[in-house]
């Protein structure tokens, strides 16, 4: 192996960062010790080639050099992986590494702390994507039927029969058949969602929160179907496991809901959210009052369009106002609306509007550091399918994987300081050398 491989400084690295707390989880009985250091390198280094099943590394741990160098020229088999990742804890002792990673990066001023990106993916389960479809077909089925029953022809209501000369099974002695019995998915907490390109599958809401600097800082999987009320469980996730409260959040129009907005006031940080509609006619005055540009006071309507409940703010004297061109609407009009789902935190989201229109170029620079840490995910790390089950078992996943991405950000930035350092000493020695010659 090369000298100057990446799996020499990434065990390094490991060690360093995080030797102290994972050997502080040793104990001096049992059977074959080996050391966690070199367990949580070789699954690093599997997750940066995208291998991550256990029998997988036992493989490579046997036959390849590279993890034969990590695992400490040992041979783990592929259930002392899975018992050395169930012994994490489950999440709270990732989330105590993660901690450590992220005050590794803030030590190289990787992280800033200011700017939150918060976006999240879809990745499927375990089990399989058919079973629960077709469980909840088959429960909606049931409750058709329970509501449309058919006339029996009995009592008051009774209904027409209609009597078929063909022989029913009664006639011919079969009893009728019993109703197809569907076996319980696997994975109870798996939800059915719509996930790339709208493509449906049974899986769990992967959320991250990016650093401007690329760094992870906050990660948590969850069973919601969209993005209108995660944002609390992911700031609570940051300040758990990076210990940062951010002054700015940035996310898509997803997340653009009261609940969202109320994670957002209770810790006192300002929201660049993509609206959901355009920038409301009508601003808060000084007392919290919504009025429109000249100052008058829109009615609310309650109204109901496709199942959802709307209000709907009305002004009705636009017509022959002076302030219709600036307020955007044309002279022959005679009303403005504005269509509102949840009149809780209204402020706060068309403050927030205004922001996000007057600060360009926010949409963009979410788009190229959230969007790519969840495109690394799934290309770098292979975390197009989850190997467990269960709430826990993703969460234990997506930290992994976090974990491992910091880390090769990391040592990134290490080797490119090296490589800064050793070429600023060679052009140092070639001027050197050159001041030498012309002396002589």
């Amino acid at each position: 192996m090369d000298p100057d491989h990446l799996v020499r400084p990434l065990l390094e690295l490991v060690d360093t960062v995080l030797g102290r707390d994972l050997r502080s989880r040793c104990l001096n009985w049992g059977g074959f010790d080996y050391d966690p250091v070199c367990m949580f390198s070789v699954l690093v280094f599997g997750l940066m080639r995208g291998v991550r099943s256990g029998r997988r590394l036992e493989e490579a741990c046997r036959y390849d050099v590279r993890y034969h160098y990590l695992s400490g020229h040992c041979t783990p088999k592929h259930w002392t992986f899975s018992d050395f990742v169930k012994d994490l804890g489950g999440g709270q002792e990732l989330e105590r590494l993660a901690l450590v990673v992220v005050e590794a990066a803030f030590g190289l001023g990787l992280v800033s702390g200011k700017n939150l990106f918060v976006d999240g993916t879809k990745i499927p389960s375990s089990a399989s994507q058919w079973r629960k479809y077709i469980q909840e077909m088959a429960a909606n089925d049931s409750l058709e039927s329970d509501v449309d029953e058919p006339a029996t022809g009995e009592g008051p209501c009774e209904g027409p029969v209609h009597h078929s000369k063909s022989k029913g099974p009664k006639a011919k002695g079969k009893k009728p058949k019993a109703a197809r019995q569907v076996k319980p998915c696997s994975d109870p907490e798996a939800r059915t969602m719509a996930g790339p390109h709208k493509a449906m599958l049974v899986g769990y809401n992967m959320q991250l929160a990016v650093d401007s600097g690329g760094i992870v800082l906050g990660a948590v999987a969850t069973n919601e179907c969209n993005d209108s009320k995660v944002l609390g469980q992911v700031l609570e996730a940051v300040k758990t496991q990076s210990g940062v409260v951010p002054k700015r959040v940035i996310a898509d129009k997803g997340y653009d809901s009261a609940d969202n907005h109320a994670a957002l006031s209770d810790i006192g940080a300002t929201s660049f959210i993509c609206p959901r509609s355009g920038v409301s006619p009508f601003k808060p005055d000084e007392h919290g009052t919504l009025r429109c540009l000249a100052g008058h006071e829109p009615t609310t309507i309650q109204t109901r369009k496709r199942g959802v409940e709307y209000t709907v703010l009305r002004v009705n004297c636009c017509r022959g106002c002076v302030l219709a061109e600036a307020c955007g609407k044309t002279g022959a009009g005679h009303q403005r609306e504005y269509n509102v789902r949840d009149e809780s935190h209204l402020s706060a989201k068309i403050q927030n509007a205004e922001r996000y229109q007057r600060a360009k170029g926010v949409g963009a620079a979410r788009n190229q550091i959230v969007e790519h840490a969840n495109a690394r995910l799934k290309r770098d790390f292979s975390l197009k399918r989850l190997l467990t089950k269960g709430l826990k078992g993703a969460q234990t996943e997506l930290l992994l994987a976090c974990i491992a991405m910091n880390l090769m950000t990391i040592l990134k930035a290490q080797m490119e300081v090296l490589a800064a350092v050793l070429g600023g000493f060679w052009r140092f020695l070639a001027l050197a050398e050159r001041t030498r010659a012309q002396t002589l």
